[in-house]
């Protein structure tokens, strides 16, 4: 087994949160079947991560491939996954403010939720 490198890592939890936001923006439409195949298509993502070996950056490329080409309206995945690593540390890594923003509304989202 291999250690998944770090950039490739941050561009899979970005595209994770991406799939969550789409997935809560589709969910009041009538779209239930994308909001169904879009979770087919990334719920492999976190067993691929903690196990990563060469091939799944090809398997992770096909799962999102298959979902863009259904969707033609989707988020544009496999643009973050493809991404040169110093354009997306531009986009994603260096927004501190964006990232701090975030994590403000995450903090409220937390506060809410009760255990079970």
């Amino acid at each position: 087994m291999n250690a998944m490198p770090t950039i490739l890592q941050q561009k899979l939890l970005v595209i994770l949160q991406r799939c969550f936001h789409e997935m809560r923006n589709l969910a009041p439409t009538a779209t239930s079947q994308q909001v169904h195949d879009l979770a087919d298509a990334v719920e492999i993502l976190p067993s691929l991560m903690l196990r990563w070996e060469e091939g799944n950056l090809e398997i992770t490329r096909a799962a999102l491939g298959v979902y863009q080409s259904k969707y033609a309206g989707a988020y544009d995945y496999l643009s973050i996954l493809n991404m040169d690593d110093a354009a997306f540390r531009s986009m994603f890594l260096e927004y501190a403010d964006s990232w701090a923003l975030i994590e403000s509304k995450s903090d409220g989202l937390i506060a809410t939720c009760s255990p079970t």
